[in-house]
């Protein structure tokens, strides 16, 4: 049917049978494994068949909570797919159902850089999907405070559908500009304002400190400076000087800087 150009049909049957096998109690788990692995196999990336048959394998394996078995090859999506002959929207699909697989195994850092290139995939014109990926956004605002590798909040907040949280949820928006728009010092006194949505995000008050001190360290320049006296460090990331050389053993084990201690 894909080289007789009825390709919506045939992706529309190979969904449908597909669902009827996961759905079925009659197999078990092995071969409904075994027939979206084959599946995947048996398809180049001409169309968009091969990445249909990868977000189902993610689908069942979340749904059996079996995502270990393929864990690395969902972490490494982005690159396998890079290129498949893939519709915008089925790309976007591909990245968000992996994205939320990642989150549901508890991988902010992976399931925030899958999340990010799907919303990268939205712009301005597409003020229709935009509005339908409001979610999303949200969530990924949410992974990139949790994700202790992402620091680039700035990049962030210049994606259109990252934008449109201003009015449909001011609270998370306010968080994400927060990181951005005060000192270290200023940063903390504000978290106060934002303890329900930490709540419900399972965001701890220590969580925002260090995503903050890690944004901070990274807006000064070593171009004219490259040492920093302790003291320094305590007055710009708002951190007690006796526990800077923690913090930065800390930061630079999260690869957040490249420093030494003297």
């Amino acid at each position: 049917m894909v080289e007789q150009e009825d390709y919506p049909l045939a992706k529309d049957l190979v969904r449908k049978f597909i669902n009827l096998l996961v759905s079925s109690t009659n197999y078990a788990l092995k071969i409904k494994v075994d027939c979206l692995v084959h599946l995947y196999t048996s398809v180049d990336g001409s169309s968009g068949l091969k990445a249909l048959a990868f977000e189902l394998l993610v689908t069942l394996g979340q749904q059996e909570d079996c995502l270990d078995i393929m864990i690395k090859r969902i972490r490494e999506i982005e690159a396998d797919s890079k290129n498949w002959n893939l519709k915008i929207d089925e790309r976007r699909s591909l990245y968000r159902v992996c994205a939320r697989a990642l989150d549901h195994y508890q991988d902010s850092s992976n399931a925030f850089k899958l999340m990010h290139a799907h919303l990268k995939l939205f712009s301005e014109s597409d003020a229709k999907d935009i509005a339908a990926a409001e979610d999303d956004a949200r969530r990924s605002v949410i992974l990139a405070i949790k994700a202790i590798d992402v620091i680039n909040f700035a990049e962030l907040l210049e994606l259109p559908v990252i934008k449109q949280l201003t009015s449909k949820h001011p609270e998370v928006s306010q968080l994400l500009n927060l990181f951005n728009d005060v000192s270290a010092s200023e940063f903390e006194p504000q978290i106060a304002k934002f303890t329900s949505l930490m709540e419900r995000e399972g965001l701890t008050r220590q969580e925002l400190i260090r995503k903050k001190s890690y944004v901070q360290i990274c807006t000064i320049s070593t171009q004219s400076k490259t040492n920093y006296k302790y003291t320094e460090l305590s007055q710009l990331l708002n951190i007690d000087e006796a526990e800077i050389e923690e913090w930065a053993v800390e930061a630079i084990q999260n690869k957040i800087i490249d420093a030494k201690i003297d």
